[in-house]
């Protein structure tokens, strides 16, 4: 489980500048103290899909100030595009975020799941195609992407 709390900022009907101010994680059930990140973390959220739950977003580092890349984890030139990444996001009730993973995965089950995680992503994008922020989502076209977006999540 991840906790971010942020601000944003309207940047268009399609667009979000988000400035981040902490980051919680949970593992094995136990909350741990909020990071907080550094001043100018921002980055400019493109709404790719939205509804009450769920809302999918694509962001690159957009000139805001990178952690990952000033830590050297990530190449200057990575993330740049402001779509360079793909986030799907939900609202989690108080007993989702509380509870602990079942077992310990196996030593390959982080490149599996990131494996499959790409698979879905691509398949999500695909399925929000064409939709206007859901405006224009028929019932099956909600299904799937619920669907997608669960599998997503579950990962």
């Amino acid at each position: 489980f991840v906790q971010l709390t942020a601000t944003f900022e309207p940047r268009g009907p399609l667009a979000l500048r988000v400035a981040f101010q902490t980051i919680t994680f949970s593992i094995l059930g136990l909350r741990l103290p909020p990071v907080a990140f550094p001043p100018g973390t921002e980055r400019t959220w493109l709404l790719t899909y939205t509804d009450e739950d769920t809302r999918l977003v694509r962001a690159g580092v957009d000139g805001g100030r990178s952690t990952a890349r000033d830590l050297g984890l990530l190449s200057r030139e990575e993330g740049e595009a402001a779509d360079s990444y793909l986030f799907v996001l939900t609202r989690a009730t108080p007993s989702e975020s509380s509870r602990a993973p079942a077992g310990l995965p196996s030593p390959l089950a982080p490149l599996a799941r990131a494996a499959e995680r790409r698979r879905l992503k691509a398949q999500l994008l695909e399925a929000c195609g064409g939709q206007s922020l859901g405006a224009e989502a028929g019932a099956e076209d909600l299904r799937r992407v619920r669907d997608l977006s669960d599998r997503l999540a579950a990962l």
